[in-house]
């Protein structure tokens, strides 16, 4: 399968993107998304070029061997190919996940309410429920007392 190239011609001079920008060209990609728009083989690598930029360097030197050398297909298709034969394996509900990809800057995290104050609060982690350390105990503590109410004693031999 013959990859698509293009070319790519810069603009005319060096452009900064800004973030406001960036988050732009997310939203249309975004629309056009849920608007059912056909992308073609190269639009579809960039998107899985994009997800590569987590990994360290020498996983994506390797992936981009397999799709392209290998192979000799396109990104994507690599990349769900592969997906498919964990499917196919029975493993694919259980990814390796490295502990990096879910940083506090990967997740974003949006505002809760804490369930003792009721409070609105911004988590610090992901799964964060309590606005404090001393919520959280309290939580714990009541939870803790609730089911030791609810176990039966202990039965006494006579």
């Amino acid at each position: 399968m013959e990859e698509e190239k293009s070319e790519i011609t810069p603009p005319e001079a060096p452009v900064a993107l800004k973030r406001d920008s960036v988050e732009e060209l997310f939203s249309q990609m975004e629309y056009l998304l849920q608007e059912g728009h056909e992308f073609n083989d190269r639009q579809r690598d960039i998107g899985i070029r994009l997800s590569l930029s987590c990994l360290p360097e020498s996983e994506r030197e390797w992936f981009l061997e397999i799709a392209r050398e290998v192979n000799k297909i396109p990104l994507w298709m690599a990349l769900w190919g592969q997906f498919r034969r964990c499917l196919e394996w029975g493993v694919a509900n259980a990814p390796i996940l490295d502990p990096g990809w879910i940083s506090g800057s990967s997740v974003e995290l949006t505002e809760t309410e804490c369930p003792i104050c009721q409070v609105k609060f911004l988590p610090k982690v992901k799964g964060q429920r309590f606005c404090s350390n001393l919520h959280g105990a309290l939580a714990e503590r009541a939870a803790t007392a609730e089911r030791a109410k609810s176990e039966e004693a202990p039965g006494v031999a006579v």
